[in-house]
């Protein structure tokens, strides 16, 4: 039976939670033992849990020597363990790591005669094999842990979040939630396990309860009809979509199969880009007008096609520049340039030349049957538009309008462009204060953080 003992400042927080629902019943039916242990009950008569920080400061800090006593004592009672430190210096607890940890708890079961059902512990290092039969969680509180205490025992640090918390009591709490309900027999139906939210790195699929109608929101039809095939493919699909637009940082973290690449980009709004050659700021400060790069073009439309962008706008209102890019799109459109390179030619395909800024959001609301949302980036700061990062696709996702994209050349977007902007998305930056950035790498740059994973 595995042990878990949980060390803290104030116990009585973990005691009303231990007697809930079905980790209670885990504990009654003996499938998990679970014990919590004060601070204070390893302290000399007299002696208080906390010292002031050293150094200038604020704060207290747990004495090591309290910490200490009260591990070693846990481990004399209940045996070696694999001790869990909370800090925000940790590993971000995820469902990942909790299957990982519950995968390891599994790998050793003295009590299983049965060796078809053992796993292969060969991967597991000293430590980690202790938690199939003790895991101890250690809380800290006030200004956190002395960190030789950490350095010396941790076996993990783990961090349940960027955020701050009076102490790791709630932090013990949460990781027992999540890991108990994945070990064997806890919850009751496995399958409601199994498609659990995060399981297949994709949020669950919305769930429905009768009546079919409920406050004019009404049930869809696929659930009712009884074709199983049908719920299941809607329940994926739907699953798909919820994910891209609340949490596509999941996605950029796990990435996609090749299978599902399509599906996932037809459950974001349609992207577009705009590179303007017109409405820019010149040298002297000036708006005005620059040259078309071919090999600009070349990059961007490569970029382009890698990342899902629907179309790419070039504008200028330059009659040469006009007959210049026609002859270079004219080869690539031929059957000269798609015997040179196909790959080359169906990504220039993307590629539209038009004269102004205004006629890019005519053609995309007439393909589209709404106006664009207006992206617009830049190398600079600018106060009179919402700044995001690129962590906020769910913020403009959720719009659901098309977007555009809108790079600048010579100097920067005149100040007109970026006044129409719905959004401005934040300079790139490096480690150094150096941003002056070619617009073809910047564009790859920005489709990358944006769309990529």
């Amino acid at each position: 039976m595995l042990k878990i003992s949980i060390i803290s400042v104030f116990p009585v927080l973990h005691k009303p939670f231990l007697e809930m629902s079905l980790i209670a019943r885990s504990i009654q039916e003996k499938k998990v033992q679970c014990q919590s242990f004060a601070y204070s009950d390893f302290c000399e008569p007299g002696e208080r849990i906390d010292v002031s920080i050293a150094g200038h400061g604020p704060g207290m800090v747990i004495k090591p020597e309290v910490v200490a006593r009260t591990i070693e004592h846990v481990e004399q009672l209940h045996g070696p363990s694999y001790r869990i430190f909370f800090s925000p210096q940790g590993k971000l607890l995820t469902q990942d790591l909790l299957r990982q940890l519950a995968s390891f708890s599994l790998n050793q079961d003295e009590s299983d005669t049965d060796e078809s059902k053992k796993l292969d512990n060969s991967n597991l290092d000293d430590r980690q094999k202790y938690i199939s039969k003790h895991i101890l969680l250690i809380c800290s509180r006030y200004e956190g842990m002395d960190v030789r205490v950490e350095e010396h025992y941790a076996d993990m640090l783990l961090s349940v979040g960027d955020y701050v918390l009076m102490g790791g009591e709630a932090a013990a709490n949460l990781f027992l939630e999540g890991f108990l309900r994945l070990l064997p027999g806890v919850v009751g139906n496995a399958d409601s396990v199994a498609e659990e939210s995060f399981e297949e790195g994709l949020l669950d699929y919305p769930s429905y309860a009768l009546p079919t109608v409920w406050q004019g929101y009404q049930m869809p039809e696929v659930i009712r009809s009884g074709n199983h095939k049908a719920l299941q493919e809607w329940r994926s699909s739907a699953a798909l979509r919820k994910t891209m637009l609340f949490r596509f940082d999941l996605i950029k973290k796990l990435g996609l199969e090749k299978k599902h690449r399509k599906e996932a980009l037809s459950k974001i709004p349609s992207h577009y880009i705009v590179l303007m050659h017109s409405d820019v700021i010149i040298k002297n400060g000036d708006v005005g007008n620059t040259s078309v790069g071919s090999f600009n073009l070349h990059d961007i439309c490569r970029s382009a096609r890698t990342y899902g962008i629907k179309q790419v706008f070039i504008v200028t209102p330059l009659e040469d520049q006009h007959r210049i890019i026609q002859t270079f799109l004219d080869f690539w459109h031929g059957k000269s340039g798609k015997e040179y390179n196909s790959q080359r030619a169906d990504a220039i395909s993307l590629l539209k030349i038009v004269r102004s800024f205004d006629e890019v959001k005519k053609i995309i609301s007439d393909d589209e049957g709404q106006n664009p949302l207006l992206l617009t980036t830049s190398a600079k700061t600018y106060d009179n538009v919402p700044a995001i990062d690129y962590q906020s696709q769910n913020i403009v996702w959720q719009l659901e309008k098309p977007i555009l994209l809108i790079f600048g050349t010579g100097q920067g977007l005149a100040s007109y462009i970026m006044d129409q902007s719905d959004f401005i998305l934040k300079p790139i930056y490096g480690l150094t204060d150096y941003n002056h950035l070619s617009v073809r790498s910047a564009i790859a740059i920005i489709l990358d953080r944006w769309l990529g994973f």
